[in-house]
């Protein structure tokens, strides 16, 4: 079954997102109609207060504010109380090791916890210690800004199942929700990175449950005829770093989809990040409805 077929039961098994590797394919589609449904009552001025009177903590990467931005916008716009603290270095992972701090803030009455960090195990490391909802929102490979690029795709295709996606990037290690995600919504993934930067066997192969996968080493075999070319933050070089002339080998109708943040002339050109077929600031501005969908399950 695929998110098109797929009748909303409004719950999800867990209410801890740390990944959407780990969710079960019928919860990803769960948070990417209650992402839309929220989208849709904010356009008419509809309010939930699911959160009200309610504490939610972001550990955060102190440079990371936009992320910051989105959170504290989501969390009050569910009537909730958003608690900020901003860490550097060292002390993001002595906090999250330190149980006694976690135990602290969690007597303290709060009642979910979000994690944006430089590294995706951050959240996987405080959700050992928190009895309160673990949600990563690390808006490089992190589930919540997966939710939104997924939402992204579905708004401009009408569908999800049956379309290709060209992701430009390194998922060499660690976990991957935009590729696990748009697996499992059935999306056929084209994986482009150098020969000596290959993807992750275990999360291609775990992939291949769900949908084709192919790996290539040159751009533009990789971009030719997708539908969503979806770069992620990388150190390839030029040979990788996309611009609007690799649009042609793409379907013509083809959407281009960056991670946050977006860093120009780095592995995405002026001209492809603003060209007609760009989504990128859509994508960035579906942040704030996932980060409520995910927050209105705990």
């Amino acid at each position: 079954m695929y998110i098109n077929a797929y009748k909303p039961k409004g719950s999800v098994r867990h209410k801890n997102l740390i990944s959407l590797t780990t969710a079960a394919r019928e919860d990803v589609f769960e948070y990417i109609y209650r992402t839309r449904d929220f989208k849709l009552k904010a356009r008419v001025g509809e309010k939930n207060s699911c959160l009200a009177g309610k504490y939610v903590a972001m550990i955060s990467k102190s440079s990371y504010f936009r992320t910051q931005v989105a959170f504290r916008i989501a969390v009050e716009s569910l009537g909730g109380i958003p608690i900020i603290i901003p860490l550097v270095g060292t002390a993001i992972e002595e906090s999250l090791k330190d149980c006694d701090v976690i135990r602290n803030l969690r007597d303290y009455g709060i009642a979910a916890f979000l994690v944006d960090t430089s590294f995706d195990h951050d959240a996987e490391l405080l959700e050992r210690y928190a009895d309160s909802p673990v949600i990563d929102a690390n808006a490089k490979v992190g589930p919540c800004f997966a939710l939104s690029s997924l939402l992204t795709v579905r708004e401009k295709f009408g569908k999800l199942s049956g379309l290709k996606l060209t992701f430009i990037g390194d998922c060499s290690n660690g976990d991957n929700s935009i590729l696990t995600g748009a697996a499992k919504c059935g999306m056929n993934l084209n994986v482009v990175s150098p020969k000596e930067l290959p993807p992750s066997k275990k999360i291609v192969d775990y992939c291949r449950q769900f949908c084709n996968v192919e790996l290539f080493t040159d751009k533009e075999d990789g971009i030719r005829g997708t539908d969503v070319i979806y770069v992620n933050e990388n150190d390839f070089g030029d040979d990788y770093a996309l611009d609007e002339l690799d649009l042609a080998f793409a379907r013509k109708d083809a959407i281009v989809l960056h991670s946050f943040p977006l860093v120009r002339k780095k592995s995405i050109s002026d001209d492809a990040a603003d060209c007609p077929q760009s989504m990128i600031f859509e994508q960035a501005a579906n942040l704030v409805y996932a980060l409520e969908a995910a927050l209105s399950f705990i």
